[in-house]
């Protein structure tokens, strides 16, 4: 089948470009910067320009169609792009998705999936759709946990999971439906290889991160806390960083890193050098309330990262799913002490390795054979 990905800004399209072609499917989406409906400045493109091209699987997208020579990128994230030196993808060549100018090009699509930021901007994502595969399916994550109400709007619904919505599908009688996860591939393409970094690395680092944009305003309690134990773990030789984003709107755009910040004054990192961040520390730190198949989360399985995080995220996440694999990968926090206290344990060698161990399993848990016989049901049933 040909499927079409229509996306805004999410980092996850890679696994989902990944899903469909290892099921034997044919990707497109829209080409950057083509056409009239879409405000391309809100589009984080990154993901579909470092995916191989379709056309010659020996080029990125970013290569083929000479992205390159843009001399800046509207969305502040995609500038590392240009900003950094370029790395070759190490994913799978047969995973790969054609970029489309769909006003000079006629393309015959069988099913769409729309994603909820797309979803999020359905006026325009409504009027390509209108416009260019009329007849063309629609396959539908266009949710989350603010817009549960929208689950309705197509009979084939996928789950963006760990998330606290888990079976709103089957609970409102949706029969066509299946569940959606994060996969390795998403950091393969920005040059790396998951789960390889030597322990040796882990174990020359006292440094624990943490990935919160705009953490003091976001959430001001659990920043209070995060600034004393950063204090305190930093007499006894331990680094704890949070890095993030300090623009709304713009990820991690490396303009606004440090004192340059809008939103914040944290350390910006690229997509790629924050991946290499959690290769090099003994664990993640993730004081968040909640959230829906987050890059924290899988960046952490995906580098075999130990995940430190509150009860109420893991509750109101569904962290379970994911997470809930292995004993020693992930740690559940009630107060400080507990935090304090799973650090602690984590500059002990012997239990990090036990604990990456741990994390480094889960994957194999969760993409089963019975996983991706789930999509291939979802997608021979498409209603």
């Amino acid at each position: 089948m040909n499927i079409l990905i229509l996306d805004k800004h999410r980092r996850d399209t890679t696994s989902l470009i990944y899903h469909y072609c290892k099921l034997g499917h044919k990707v497109f989406a829209p080409k950057p910067f083509s056409g009239s409906i879409f405000k391309w400045e809100e589009h984080c493109v990154w993901p579909l320009l470092l995916t191989w091209a379709s056309e010659n699987s020996d080029l990125t997208n970013f290569e083929y169609h000479r992205f390159y020579e843009m001399e800046e990128f509207p969305y502040g994230e995609d500038n590392f792009l240009i900003a950094e030196d370029f790395v070759k993808p190490v994913a799978d060549k047969d995973v790969s998705i054609q970029l489309v100018d769909f006003e000079k090009e006629k393309i015959d699509i069988d099913a769409f999936h729309l994603t909820v930021s797309a979803g999020n901007d359905w006026d325009r994502y409504g009027e390509f759709v209108k416009r260019h595969c009329p007849a063309a399916k629609m396959i539908h994550s266009a949710f989350n946990h603010f817009s549960q109400d929208r689950i309705g709007w197509s009979q084939n619904v996928v789950e963006y999971l760990p998330a606290s919505y888990e079976g709103l599908a089957h609970r409102t009688g949706i029969k066509n439906f299946t569940k959606f996860f994060r996969h390795p591939h998403e950091i393969q393409v920005l040059g790396i290889e998951s789960h390889k970094s030597s322990i040796a690395e882990r174990l020359s680092h006292n440094l624990f991160v943490s990935f919160n944009h705009n953490f003091a305003v976001r959430h001001p309690d659990n920043f209070k806390v995060f600034e004393f134990m950063k204090q305190f773990f930093k007499q006894h030789h331990v680094e704890l960083i949070n890095f993030g984003g300090n623009i709304r709107g713009q990820g991690a755009d490396l303009k606004y890193s440090q004192d340059a910040g809008i939103t914040g004054n944290n350390t910006t990192l690229s997509p790629r050098e924050s991946v290499k961040m959690y290769l090099k520390s003994r664990g993640v730190i993730h004081l968040k309330g909640y959230d829906w198949a987050g890059g924290v989360e899988s960046d952490a399985r995906h580098t075999g990262t130990p995940f430190i995080i509150t009860s109420q995220y893991a509750a109101e996440t569904g962290l379970s799913s994911t997470f809930g694999y292995e004993e020693k990968s992930h740690f559940c926090c009630n107060n400080t002490f507990d935090i304090c206290y799973h650090m602690t344990r984590l500059l002990d060698n012997d239990y990090l390795l036990r604990s990456v161990q741990s994390v480094e399993k889960l994957n194999k848990n969760i993409f089963t054979d019975s996983y991706w016989k789930s999509w291939e049901n979802l997608i021979s049933n498409l209603i």
